[in-house]
């Protein structure tokens, strides 16, 4: 195989050794062939700025002709069967091994002409961003997810992360309602519900209504209120409005953590996944340039690029290890840790770059992933106990 560099070589080599570590205590056997061009994509995701079928063909390795590389690119994305959970162990070997995970489960809309995919993902916070784990088509013809596609998502969360480790689970005021919080509750995970500012709730014998409630006070912190057939937790704080008249009047989390003094706060890390589908849509792979209107090579396609963005990220910690990033005026890094991690891996791959330049930087990097990868070993442990 021809690569563009020896540093993609190094970079797709440690991918096909770190998954098909997975891959062999993995029921559905993906064959070698498959598993190097699944690499092989995976890298060419970071090398592209589009997820577009020729521009993705355009950076593949190899020396094929540029109309065979697409036709091959086209046959996997139809015909390959692909293992979700094979990704989910491979981006949760990217987490340190001890700790909390916080969770983030949000959907988000792309459309095609008459087409719109309808994608319920849940990512693991951490370092400011969404590390995707779990995603499924839902609703094909819109509108929002049911509460069995919600709890199928965190049954599916629980066959891969211990329950000992979930932190929480934050999401906004679309999952919502009896049934999906009974759930929680059951299953001992703690939330972060945003609640919508007509909810009723009793405190201390008497019915309220959020907005009403509210009337005269700037933030509000209640215990011990009935809502959702649940004794809970509430806090409100009114909100100045913005330019783009989006932003609610009140933010209002509903919670069943006692012991939470900071729930608004706690909250805003749902953000992140925000941030995570920014740099899917539009700023790192542009996946809305896509013309899949089939909902299964969409949900793959919605997979790879979920594990180019996770590596780009830990690339982008390891170079900020190396050569932090610089903090603006305004208390932000210049760049996210995803950007400069794609920026780094361009510039190591584009084969006009002065690649003595960056040998020593590499040589940082490779370790840092090494060491990073490693922790499949951890993961492996976990699917045979």
């Amino acid at each position: 195989m021809k690569y563009s560099t020896e540093y993609e070589a190094k970079i797709t080599k440690m991918l096909e050794e770190s998954i098909s570590k997975i891959l062999k205590l993995q029921k559905n056997k993906m064959h070698k062939s498959h598993l190097d061009f699944m690499c092989m994509i995976i890298v060419a995701l970071e090398r592209s700025s589009s997820v577009q079928y020729s521009k993705i063909a355009e950076k593949l390795s190899g020396e094929s002709l540029e109309a065979s590389k697409m036709r091959r690119l086209q046959r996997f994305m139809s015909d390959v069967v692909f293992d979700y959970e094979l990704a989910a162990y491979f981006l949760l070997s990217l987490f340190p091994k001890t700790g909390k995970i916080t969770f983030c489960m949000d959907r988000t809309e792309w459309e095609f002409g008459q087409t719109t995919h309808n994608i319920l993902t849940l990512v693991a916070y951490t370092h400011g961003v969404g590390i995707p784990i779990w995603f499924e088509n839902v609703n094909e013809n819109g509108g929002c997810c049911d509460v069995d596609d919600k709890m199928y998502m965190i049954l599916a969360c629980l066959g891969l992360v211990d329950k000992s480790r979930i932190k929480c689970l934050i999401a906004d005021s679309e999952f919502i309602g009896d049934k999906w919080i009974d759930f929680l509750v059951k299953e001992n995970i703690i939330f972060y519900l945003d609640v919508k500012s007509n909810q009723y709730f009793t405190f201390q014998g008497k019915k309220h209504q959020i907005s009403e409630y509210m009337e005269g006070k700037s933030k509000s912190v209640l215990r011990d209120v009935q809502i959702f057939k649940k004794t809970l937790h509430l806090a409100v704080k009114r909100q100045k409005p913005c330019a783009e008249k989006k932003r609610k009047a009140f933010l209002a989390v509903v919670t069943n953590d006692k012991n939470s003094d900071n729930i608004l706060q706690i909250y805003r890390n749902r953000w992140s996944i925000e941030t995570t589908f920014q740099a899917f849509k539009k700023r790192g792979f542009n996946l809305e340039d896509t013309h899949l209107t089939d909902p299964v090579r969409f949900r793959k396609l919605f997979a790879l690029v979920a594990m180019a963005f996770t590596l780009a990220f830990v690339v982008g910690l390891a170079r900020n290890q190396q050569k932090p990033i610089k903090i603006k005026n305004h208390g932000y890094k210049a760049n996210s840790f995803f950007r400069v991690g794609k920026d780094f891996l361009k510039q190591i791959m584009n084969p006009q770059s002065k690649q003595q330049h960056f040998k020593n930087d590499f040589e940082h990097l490779f370790l840092y992933l090494k060491n990073a990868f490693k922790r499949i070993d951890d993961i492996i442990l976990k699917i045979v106990m």
